[in-house]
């Protein structure tokens, strides 16, 4: 069958009902022609699948961007999600072009990305590799690998690829199974589980295997230097040619640190083998770090099984010769156009451990039927698919595995190969689709197989029974997003299609090869309906259960989570949403502890609160980029955590002998200036929002103190107040105070000194309040919320006091609402304790007031919003940008940083905040505020 005729037979079923049973395709019964909208890109897209399985044209990283090869074949761009400041919604960023060797020629069939997601690999029809790396944001995909000492020949084309975990990610693995509804409390099924499988043992580097059409194996790794080299073998002894090769192939981490490979070839032959990799590690002695190898990786084969014919049931083998499918019965042709190995899922408890699995697809090939009886055209079959999946279960005996001799009607006889390690493959049932397979992702530790379809479609199916998961309306336990009735239900036909890494988003191609997204919808609750608190409150937990997930498989991407709590979502569904992430977490927002160095810890070396202020933070951005009070909450507390690390990295260790009297190094005061200007003004601040505050109460002197203060607090949506009394903000003020302080003193005690001393000075500017009377004033706060926690009886350190207090903290950060146990302590601070500040020496009320802090846009006045309006201020640095700055956008939350020239000389903390936002969203490309 040739390649035109493949292609008018399968747009011939472009004209027939997809829901008609299996049976229908061998009976007698005639099928009636109806329309069914397929892309008539499909057939050229199956030949291509069956050709070859390294070929899809959108991969969607872990780490956020999407690369997708262009319909021409003859470039790659690069797009990331992104929030439309307009709307509110997210959407595609412009894509951007992916710079080619110079003179390049290939035609790009597959991309790639790493375990991480920050690094990217391209490969054409020729086998040649291309690898791009986007540590320093989506705007640098930088060439670290190109393709000059690749073969190019047709043989070497790549059919199956695998990236490797790097080495902090070969560790432990936590896993969040389900949660579920107990005394109105949800508990979290966790547990944490060993990685498998082979690592690079240089720590931050990565490696991935690739396998050629004629059986060659490439391991491509990253030294310690961070270059990328190779090292070759051939899998066994056989041999092949441009009459027998490989078509197909798929690794997976076995549990002994191996890998094993799957093959089939163009004769329909299965073959399993077991890869180790000796990295042959030994110490760089021209490293200082000594955390660097230099490697000289061998690799080793076992061949485990070997299955001639392997076919669908009641299919004859093809015509080892007919390089187009694999037999034809009853005038149905089946091609196979996908092969996956499945790495075992996790232990859940079940008393049979999960194993290795194989997965086919087959795709029928329709022939034209003769037409109906009395009609005047013919018929055809809609494509369909068909699934089969094999266990590779330990046995105790070398025996044949009898399960196979049943995957053809042929007998095989003696043409069977023996199993050479104590493993059989055991069959499974089929899955028949009435539809055409594009895509399988394994998803939720493993135990989910999603498959997406050519009308865009998506069938979620369980890994041990391959059975579909449907909304089950249970909304006191989740577990997964389709369990929990979130289905993507616009379908449109298409060709390319890549789920994101949380499955709940598509990546694809429309009709004119334009790149597109997607998401999840809910179909047992409405998102904007604030009715039905249970199901509101399921669906806010299970979308936690996958942020939670994501968070602790070490991926920066969590954005395909917080894209289906749409902008005209009801606001409870964010706040509960939020509020199930920090318990899932296992956390809480309470720092007020005695011991000091235990919210340092927290709040700087665990990777959870940031990402959790993150999240907070872009949810609440609405429209024209206008921040809810509890966002604005997470944003400010995000700039407080940065500047916090600042200050005390650069500023606290030179307060204290023998460096007392060492000027800061120049890079590093000038890089202090906006950051500490923006702390003086910030304190500002919060005296100018409590002092208008203070004044309401007094000015109604009858009202309740709580309608008055939450009244001015919502109109204005201030969020000072809350932040000087919940205790994560609190904690940051804390920790700023005394090395600002010091770093003032240091520069008056020093003032004598020359050039450089007057870059000190830049750094620690005189200000409206000296440092101290402030950091006087947030320590009576401190002392205020300890008496209203005693008063409150919940300042113990039993589990029901600590419960209150977490559920205290949550009101004030999260809900932005002032707790009952609190109100007392706040009204003190504006009745009794401001007055008091206010008259103390050295305190002038009318420079508090008057000092202009429209500059870091957390008021909502006429004036602030031009001057915001006119101006770009770097969220990192803290300065104003000039027009002419070229600005990096985050993709999440709009803010913009400086894009910095590679090499310019910038403190770590600069360098370090390339990567990602404050707020952890990824750079975009560089230019306006919708880029």
């Amino acid at each position: 069958m040739d390649q035109q005729t493949l292609e008018q037979q399968v747009i011939g079923a472009q004209n027939l009902d997809h829901d008609i049973n299996m049976e229908d395709l061998f009976g007698a019964e005639p099928v009636v022609p109806v329309n069914l909208p397929v892309d008539k890109r499909l057939p050229r897209r199956l030949s291509e699948m069956h050709e070859s399985g390294c070929c899809q044209r959108i991969g969607w990283s872990r780490y956020g961007p999407i690369a997708s090869i262009n319909p021409d074949s003859r470039g790659v761009k690069a797009a990331c999600l992104i929030r439309d400041t307009k709307s509110g919604r997210w959407r595609l960023s412009e894509s951007m072009p992916l710079k080619l060797p110079e003179g390049s020629d290939s035609r790009f069939k597959h991309v790639s990305w790493s375990y991480v997601g920050s690094d990217l690999a391209v490969v054409d029809t020729l086998g040649r590799l291309l690898i791009y790396n986007c540590a320093l944001g989506h705007a640098h995909l930088d060439l670290r690998k190109d393709c000059g000492a690749d073969s190019n020949d047709e043989m070497s084309s790549i059919v199956g690829m695998h990236w490797l975990p790097q080495y902090s990610q070969a560790g432990k693995v936590t896993a969040f199974w389900s949660a579920t509804l107990d005394s109105g409390r949800w508990s979290w099924n966790r547990d944490e589980h060993r990685g498998t499988g082979p690592f690079n043992p240089n720590d931050g580097k990565t490696a991935l295997f690739c396998i050629t059409r004629a059986g060659r194996l490439r391991l491509l790794y990253q030294g310690g230097d961070g270059h990328w080299r190779e090292c070759t073998a051939l899998v066994d002894n056989e041999a092949f040619d441009t009459e027998r090769y490989i078509t197909h192939a798929s690794f997976a981490p076995d549990r002994d640190d191996g890998l094993q490979l799957v093959t089939y070839d163009t004769h329909q032959t299965l073959r399993l083998y077991k890869i180790k990799v000796a990295w042959g590690v030994t110490k760089d002695q021209q490293d200082p770090t000594g955390k660097n190898f230099i490697l000289n990786p061998s690799l080793t084969f076992k061949a485990l099984y070997i299955e001639p014919y392997c076919v669908p049931d009641g299919m004859d083998p093809a015509d080892p010769t007919d390089m187009t499918g694999l037999g034809a019965a009853d005038g149905i042709q089946y091609m196979l156009t996908h092969l996956e190995m499945i790495q075992p899922a996790l232990d859940t408890g079940a008393q049979e451990q999960s194993v290795n699995s194989i997965l086919a697809v087959y795709k029928n090939v329709p022939s034209i039927l003769p037409a109906p009886s009395g009609g005047a055209q013919p018929a055809s079959l809609a494509p369909s698919s068909v699934v089969w999946t094999w266990q590779l279960q330990p046995a105790t005996t070398g025996s044949l595995s009898a399960s196979f001799d049943q995957l053809s009607a042929k007998k095989k006889g003696t043409d069977s190969a023996r199993l050479t390690s104590t493993s059989i493959i055991v069959k499974q049932a089929p899955n028949t689709f009435h539809n055409a397979i594009l895509s399988v992702t394994s998803l939720r530790y493993n135990t989910i197989i999603a498959l997406t379809m050519a009308d865009g479609s998506a069938e979620f199916l369980r890994r041990d029974s391959m059975q579909p998961i449907q909304a089950d309306y249970n909304f006191t336990e989740v577990y997964s997003l389709p369990q929990s009735g979130f289905a993507f239900v616009s379908m449109d036909p298409i060709i390319n299609i890549e789920l994101s890494p949380s499955g709940s988003m598509q990546a694809f191609h429309d009709s004119e090869g334009i790149l597109k997204v997607r998401t999840m919808t809910s179909t047992v609750y409405d998102l904007a309906n604030p009715v039905d608190a249970e199901r509101r409150t399921a669906a806010a937990t299970v979308l936690a259960l996958q942020w939670a997930s994501g968070l602790l498989q070490f991926r920066s991407f969590l954005d395909d989570i917080l894209a289906l709590i749409v902008p005209n979502s009801d606001a409870e569904l964010a706040i509960e949403f939020i509020e199930q992430c920090v318990a899932a977490t296992g956390y809480n927002l309470d720092f007020s502890s005695d011991e000091p160095q235990k919210p340092t810890l927290l709040l700087f070396r665990t990777p959870w609160i940031q990402k959790l202020l993150g999240a907070q933070a872009a949810l609440g951005l609405g429209k024209s980029s206008k921040r809810t009070l509890s966002a604005k909450m997470a944003f400010v507390t995000l700039n407080l955590r940065l500047a916090a690390f600042v200050i005390m990295m650069h500023v606290k260790s030179r307060i204290l002998p023998p460096c007392a009297n060492v000027n800061l190094v120049t890079e590093v005061a000038v890089s202090l200036i906006g950051i500490v200007q923006w702390t003086l003004d910030f304190m500002l601040y919060c005296l100018q929002e409590i002092d208008r505050i203070s004044e309401e109460l007094h000015n109604n002197p009858t009202a309740d103190p709580r309608t008055v203060i939450t009244n001015y607090i919502t109109r204005e949506n201030s969020p000072a107040l809350l932040l000087l009394f919940s205790s994560i903000s609190r904690v940051l003020i804390r920790m700023i105070g005394r090395p600002l302080r010091h770093g003032w003193i240091h520069c008056i005690n020093n003032g004598t000194k020359a050039n450089a001393t007057q870059k000190d000075k830049q750094a620690f500017p005189p200000s409206s309040v000296p440092a101290i009377a402030f950091e006087n004033f947030s320590g009576q706060v401190d002392i205020l919320v300890k008496e209203a926690y005693a008063a409150g009886k919940i300042s113990g350190s039993n589990e029901e006091s600590a419960y209150a207090r977490a559920k205290a903290e949550r009101e004030m950060f999260v809900r932005a609402r002032i707790p009952d146990v609190m109100l007392p302590a706040v009204v003190k601070l504006l009745k009794e304790t401001w007055p008091k500040f206010i008259q103390a020496p050295g305190i002038d009320l009318g420079r508090i007031v008057k000092h202009d802090i429209a500059w870091l846009g957390f008021t909502e006045d006429r004036y602030t919003k031009m001057w915001q309006a006119r101006h770009t201020v770097d969220v990192v640095r803290k300065i104003v940008l000039p027009n002419s700055a070229k600005v990096r956008r985050c993709t999440r939350c709009n803010s913009g940083m400086e894009d910095i020239v590679p090499g310019e000389k910038f403190p770590a903390w600069v360098i370090g905040s390339m990567k990602n936002c404050i707020c952890l969203g990824n750079w975009g490309a560089t230019g306006g505020e919708d880029e």
